[in-house]
């Protein structure tokens, strides 16, 4: 059986490593010495899609008004008649305690909730900033032009670097009175991580996701 050309290999590596047809070119350098390797250089053609956006409506607790909701929330009856389905019960509670809430706390709409907590307006401005620059470059690839991209490179991984430092700064000072910022930081630092969402296995049945978790554990809690 003949042993396969470094060529015909770096073919096979490129339909493994590349997700979907795209454009590659190849080409192979020979050395200036004799030798079986030789320097082979990709050239893929592609275009990445940049995510959208999330946007989702959640309370401002900043701007909310809470002794007046506390005040409300005593004079609420929030009784609920109990029935045979707990979900209907939790549905109904909810509904009247959140009407409640509706009065007194605001809502605002927030975007790409994946954000780390220390990338803040200013970080985002920036970040503006460089795609700006980065799109007139590729129109009109000129010195001046290149300049300006660098620098505004260059300016955004520095302010990262210093908001991450700072926020890092204030979850050690704040972490016996506020320890919300130090579970923040970790949920940001691993949200990639499977191990937060760990595999619950109960009377031989497997959960998953968070609903599966719930409906594993609701027969139990209605006894």
């Amino acid at each position: 059986m003949a042993q396969p050309t470094v060529l015909e290999i770096s073919l096979i590596c490129c339909f493994v490593i590349v997700p979907k047809p795209c454009p590659i070119t190849l080409s192979c350098n020979e050395h200036n010495f004799p030798s079986d390797h030789y320097t082979i250089e990709f050239l893929i053609r592609t275009k990445f899609r940049k995510a959208k956006p999330v946007r989702r409506t959640v309370y401002d607790c900043n701007r909310a008004n809470f002794p007046e909701l506390c005040k409300a929330l005593s004079q609420t009856d929030l009784r609920v008649s109990f029935s045979d389905n707990i979900d209907d019960c939790w549905k109904h509670w909810k509904d009247l305690f959140l009407s409640v809430v509706s009065s007194y706390v605001p809502t605002k709409v927030v975007k790409n909730t994946n954000s780390p907590p220390w990338i803040d307006g200013e970080v985002r401005h920036l970040i503006r900033k460089k795609y700006t620059a980065l799109r007139k470059y590729r129109l009109k690839k000129t010195p001046e032009r290149k300049v300006k991209l660098r620098t505004l490179c260059q300016q955004v991984k520095n302010v990262i670097r210093k908001k991450h430092k700072k926020y890092l700064d204030k979850i050690e000072i704040s972490f016996k009175e506020n320890p919300k910022l130090f579970w923040n930081y970790h949920k940001a630092a691993l949200h990639h991580r499977s191990a937060l969402n760990p595999v619950i296995l109960h009377n031989d049945e497997t959960a998953t996701t968070p609903k599966q978790k719930a409906e594993l554990f609701n027969p139990p809690l209605q006894r």
